[in-house]
């Protein structure tokens, strides 16, 4: 069975109001999560069976890293309708989880220290996902991280226009 612990020491309140959502496992965008309390220290245990951090599947194609990315706009939008709001949380290459076949996305939830935009929050991530791919694939990124800055897209439209580059890539060859 694999696990990842957090210590929850200094940070029980953050989680306070979330526990009961993300210890019923009643979110399956979040990965299950249990939580040991004893009298010094309380730590919370996520379950990532079947799972790898994306941060640890190596160098991404252009399209697997646009498929990544596609994945977590997805889940992201899940996640609000279950009330895990983007400012709420730390997106980054350690915290979202992927399957073998790059199909199903989860989070393990991090409360954000200081809140930041929804926008800002996948810039960061996109920006963080240029070391895991390949050249041509930081391009990419680069083009979606400008569209994310403008604000000018909303989550379906985004989804709309990485297929249309994920098209781009497949008939052009790119690596």
């Amino acid at each position: 069975m694999s696990r990842v612990y957090i210590n929850l020491k200094n940070k029980p309140l953050l989680y306070e109001s979330k526990v009961e959502r993300l210890t019923a496992g009643i979110c399956n965008e979040i990965l299950p999560l249990s939580i040991i309390k004893n009298r010094k220290i309380t730590k919370g245990i996520y379950h990532t069976d079947g799972y790898k951090k994306v941060s640890d599947v190596g160098i991404l194609s252009a399209m697997q890293v646009l498929s990544v990315i596609e994945g977590v706009i997805a889940m992201s939008e899940k996640l609000k309708n279950n009330f895990f709001f983007p400012e709420e949380y730390i997106l980054s290459p350690d915290t979202v989880y992927i399957d073998a076949k790059f199909e199903n996305y989860k989070l393990a939830y991090i409360p954000a220290k200081e809140r930041c935009r929804a926008e800002k929050s996948l810039s960061c991530f996109i920006g963080c996902m240029r070391k895991f791919t390949t050249p041509d694939g930081m391009l990419y990124l680069d083009t979606l991280r400008n569209l994310v800055e403008s604000g000018s897209l909303k989550s379906e439209r985004m989804i709309g226009f990485i297929e249309r580059l994920k098209g781009e890539i497949r008939v052009c060859g790119i690596k």
